[in-house]
């Protein structure tokens, strides 16, 4: 089984789970969220954690009950910006999410009520970007407005945004599928063993991080967080 899976401090306790259980494994490939995505739909892997972005021109795939959502503030997907909420004028968007710059058009258009540019070019003006993932801890803080995207989200809907979830072929095994299942199992159980391994953040911080803003396990409110975020989506 050849696997994907993201970059990020939230999805150490993925990697660390998938590097103990090597042996299982045919291939781990560790990406950034978009190259999930060209890796998992150009056959070159059978499970990924995919952006749920790439996920609803897809029925033929099979969601597991895994991935990373927020339940109110996330603090690693944010909307950094010289200028308060109303008055920004130019967001650049992250090349790495496609899901994170969506969430950020559906907040400026439905709850926000504000009519930004988005642009990818940083050789252009801008007043406002979308940052995500570990880069969020160092430069979000040169910024005098930072803005949540999944508090805000929360805000808005009252329901957790899920930003990826893991995804099989149909046609993996349920042998193999059950094997990834309880990888997965023993990345949430062991997910605070991995911290030793980063250096994004003090220890502390990077525990309290894990263990108080990243969830892994998708639950009924997710996937009703989840469904939400696809129907906004269609309309954007």
């Amino acid at each position: 089984m050849k696997v994907a899976l993201i970059n990020y401090l939230n999805s150490l306790p993925y990697v660390y789970a998938m590097e103990q259980y090597r042996h299982l494994l045919e291939k781990i490939t560790i990406v950034p969220p978009s190259q999930c995505v060209s890796l998992f739909f150009s056959n070159q892997v059978d499970a990924a954690l995919l952006p749920i972005a790439a996920l609803h021109k897809h029925k033929d795939i099979v969601r597991l009950p895994f991935g990373i959502a927020a339940k109110g503030k996330v603090k690693s997907v944010v909307l950094a910006s010289l200028q308060p909420i109303k008055k920004i004028n130019t967001i650049l968007v992250d090349p790495e999410s496609v899901t994170s710059n969506i969430l950020a058009q559906i907040l400026c258009k439905y709850y926000w009520q504000i009519h930004p540019t988005f642009i990818d070019d940083n050789t252009h003006p801008w007043d406002g970007c979308i940052l995500i993932g570990d880069k969020v801890f160092t430069q979000a803080q040169k910024f005098p407005h930072v803005y949540d995207l999944a508090e805000e989200w929360y805000s808005f809907t009252c329901m957790p945004m899920v930003f990826a979830r893991w995804t099989v072929r149909p046609s993996l095994s349920e042998q193999k599928v059950n094997v990834l299942l309880s990888i997965l199992s023993f990345a949430v159980k062991q997910k605070n063993v991995c911290l030793q391994l980063q250096n994004s953040l003090s220890y502390q911080d990077a525990y309290d991080y894990i263990n108080h803003f990243v969830q892994y396990e998708l639950d009924e409110q997710c996937l009703l967080g989840e469904t939400q975020f696809l129907a906004f989506l269609k309309s954007i």
